[in-house]
């Protein structure tokens, strides 16, 4: 399922759909914001850890 940016999406690890970068959610109420590389809007929720 992909979520957009401004969307609070859920406490998790997203992965920008065009440059693959991920990026960590803490909150439930955290809103998911443009990807920092690229400024895609478009995210999908992952399991994989960046770490």
């Amino acid at each position: 399922m992909k979520h957009s940016t401004g969307e609070a999406a859920g406490k998790g690890n997203y992965r920008c759909i065009l440059c693959s970068e991920i990026i960590i959610l803490k909150e439930d109420s955290e809103k998911l914001p443009a990807c920092p590389r690229c400024d895609s809007t478009k995210w999908i929720k992952t399991d994989s850890n960046p770490e």
